[in-house]
Formats: structure tokens, sequence, C-alpha cells
């Protein structure tokens, strides 16, 4: 059982029947984070998925388990012995995952008791995100050219203050970079003191340095993360609707947006 394999599989099939990772997610009841999981092998489905799943693609159990099509089936024993492995698996993931988090406490025990870092941490609304965005492609001008999904799965911190910022995934597929998994999207901003939105900062992080070349260094953004314009290095616009996309064309003039009554912001 290989889960590169077969989430390349399930990405290949998915693909060829004209399938969103939206829409195989609705079929099967599961988030469209979980199928992005699979299809990058950093993760594998349920056991009580594998089958629901096949019939969705059109391949066989055996086919998924071993991520290749054309596979004879499996017998009774073999299935059990992978069914088990995957159960394991599973079994082991979660293990991890609850003792990093005992770990992480422990190490921050400190700080986040102590005066300071309490209060600091009181200070901060945090919301988590994870969802699949559509949105759409245009060019440097602002004309539509095509369409997109953006995967946004991180944290929005709001400050009490007049910060705020998000660090996370910002996955798109037309800026290969920024869906590499060692690739974090970070952005910050805040407001002068009329209360007008100033102009976000945008920086790309992976371990060890910062890019501001791949994405131009500014754009708009909602808290949600469901409405957004950014624009590439290379004078491309990533945006949810022709508003914004004609906001960012004005790149690198940014329009510090009012507060009240803009698009962006009206939730």
């Amino acid at each position: 059982m290989d889960t590169k394999k077969t989430g390349a599989l399930i990405a290949q099939v998915r693909r060829e029947l004209g399938m969103t990772q939206r829409e195989l997610a609705q079929r099967l009841s599961v988030s469209d984070r979980a199928v992005s999981k699979w299809e990058r092998g950093a993760g594998f489905p349920d056991i009580s998925l594998l089958e629901p799943l096949s019939q969705a693609l059109g391949l066989t159990v055996t086919e998924l388990l071993r991520g290749e099509r054309g596979q004879a089936a499996m017998d009774d024993n073999e299935l059990i012995r992978e069914g088990a492995k995957l159960a394991m698996l599973r079994a082991r993931s979660m293990i991890r995952r609850n003792l990093a988090g005992i770990i992480l406490f422990a190490a921050l025990a400190g700080f986040v008791l102590g005066p300071m870092g309490l209060w600091g941490r009181l200070q901060i609304q945090v919301t988590d995100i994870d969802r699949v965005v559509d949105a759409y492609v245009y060019t440097t001008a602002g004309e539509r050219v095509g369409q997109t999904q953006i995967e946004v799965v991180g944290q929005w911190h709001q400050h009490r203050g007049k910060e705020c910022w998000y660090e996370g995934r910002f996955a798109i597929p037309e800026v290969p970079k920024t869906c590499r998994e060692d690739t974090k999207f970070l952005l910050s901003q805040g407001w002068d003191d009329y209360g007008n939105l100033e102009a976000v900062q945008i920086r790309l992080y992976t371990p060890g340095s910062f890019d501001i070349k791949t994405m131009k260094p500014a754009g708009y953004f909602a808290p949600s993360m469901e409405a957004f314009a950014v624009m590439t290095g290379e004078g491309k616009i990533i945006a949810t609707d022709d508003y914004l996309a004609r906001l960012m064309a004005m790149y690198p003039y940014v329009y510090r947006l009012d507060n009240v009554g803009i698009t962006v912001w009206n939730e």
C-alpha cells in the first residue's frame, strides 16, 4: 500500500471523469481538504470509504489499495492484511498527533502562563480556515481569462488593536511554488490612524528563506479568505471577482480601502 501511488491514481481518474475535488468530496460526504490530502499522498481514505470511493471512480478496491489499474482482485486474506495495515497507519498517526500536542503544551506552558504571554494571547482572536475557494485568472489589465480553485488551509489572527495576519497554505495551481508542501503563505496588514485599511504585505516562506518575488507583496483579502485578489510575480491576477481584479490591476498603486461598505470586507 503506497499513499503516493494511490493518491496519484485518485487524482488521475478524477480528472479523466471531469470531476473537481469538491464534487468528489460531496459524493463521499467528506471535505475538499480530505480529497486534496489523498491526492497529494499526505493521507489515505478511511477503510469505510474505500468501497464508495472505488465506485465513484469506477475502480476496484484492489486497484485503489495498490495504486494501479488492471490489478487482479485480492483474495480475502490479502484484503484483511491490507485493511489491518491501513488501520495501523491511522492509529499511529493519531498517536503521533496526540503526543505532539502534549509535547508542545509542555514546551509552551511557561510562556502561556506568564503574565505577558497570557495577556498577549487574550488580545488575539484566532480563526481556523480550511476550504477550497473558486477563483478566476485575469491578465495584468484585469481581463478574465480562466478559472481555478485555491486551497486555503491555515489560521487568521485578529488582534484587538490594529493588526491582523494569516499564516498557512494558499495553493494556486497556476503558481507551482505555492503548492509545495513546505511553502507557507504569510500576509499581514493593519489600519492607519484614520481607520483606512492599509495594503496587505505578502510573503512566501520555505524553511530557511522568505520569497517576495513569486507573488507581488500586496493584495486584498477578506478575513474569511473567501474573497481576495493577488498578483503573481509575472503579473497574472488571481481573484474571486471582477471588482477585486480591477483593484489589483492598479498595482503598484494599492487602494486603501475605507472600512465601511467595501465589498471585500462586507461579510
